[in-house]
């Protein structure tokens, strides 16, 4: 402030921090026309009060929790309480809401408390995760724009059932006899030295079976080889004894023939069909049964 008597302020003010400031200024005559040299000055008081206005997001100690729970634990149980407060309002109420992380809806907020509600660990239905990171929204009810988020861990334990436990009351009978059921299943383990010769059996009979058709096949084979052979030789038999037929007919001859025969028969071979010996001229063909 100079000259126009105009106060300024240069900062940000607050209440919570300083509630009133308290200035000491002093007050110049500079247009003395008596004695230009000497200036006439008082001094001034002024008190300056801050009001007190909502202008600070709640604070939140902490503002990180963790937290691990079974799935069995009683809904109507507390996880956790938030510890949170306005320094503007220290009375006013505050909102808590969740805004992230609350996965097929499993928790709620009451207040400041921290509750579940029941978990479902069904592979075929509804499988809850085991690990939560939930997102607390904080804000005054009066100035809702100025809000914290606190954050809360949650892990999860699973058991075989997630209906809550309950106590009651039963009257105790006495126990049974237990009823003990065998069952016997009978099954076949060869040991080991059977199944390799069951194994080295069946080659052997593979082999065999083997060998024994192929030695059929070239039975079958010479056989149809040899048919042409024995056709030959009958039409050479046949003609052999007509041409004996012929030369008894002329009964003048037979001893000429028979000689003629015996010098010129140059073969033996056996008949295939009687099993008989016989001699054979391999030019003209005539046989003699020996």
């Amino acid at each position: 402030m100079y000259g126009t008597g105009d106060l300024y302020v240069l900062g940000p003010l607050d209440y919570e921090k300083q509630k009133s400031y308290r200035l000491i200024l002093t007050l110049k005559d500079l247009d003395n026309d008596v004695n230009p040299t000497k200036q006439f000055t008082t001094p001034c008081n002024i008190t300056i009060n801050v009001l007190n206005v909502n202008d600070n997001a709640p604070v939140c100690t902490p503002d990180f929790e963790t937290r691990t729970i079974c799935s069995t634990r009683a809904t109507d149980t507390s996880i956790v309480t938030l510890q949170c407060r306005d320094e503007d309002e220290e009375n006013g109420r505050l909102i808590y809401t969740i805004v992230g992380g609350n996965t097929n809806g499993r928790f709620r907020m009451i207040d400041n408390s921290l509750f579940h509600n029941t978990f479902s660990f069904n592979r075929d239905g509804i499988f809850d995760p085991r690990n939560y990171e939930l997102l607390v929204q904080v804000m005054d009810s009066h100035t809702p724009h100025l809000s914290t988020t606190a954050t809360i861990i949650v892990h999860v334990i699973p058991w075989t059932t997630t209906v809550p436990t309950t106590s009651t009351t039963t009257t105790t009978m006495a126990p049974k006899k237990p009823i003990i059921l065998h069952r016997t299943e009978e099954y076949w383990a060869p040991d080991p030295w059977f199944v390799v010769v069951l194994t080295v059996t069946g080659i052997l009979l593979l082999s065999a079976l083997g060998l024994l058709f192929w030695h059929f096949c070239c039975r079958k084979a010479q056989t149809e080889a040899s048919q042409p052979l024995l056709q030959n030789r009958g039409q050479r038999m046949e003609r052999n004894y007509i041409v004996t037929e012929e030369s008894s007919n002329d009964k003048g001859n037979v001893s000429a023939e028979v000689l003629s025969l015996h010098h010129h028969f140059d073969g033996r071979a056996q008949d295939p069909v009687t099993g008989q010996h016989y001699l054979y001229d391999s030019s003209s063909g005539a046989r003699r049964w020996v």
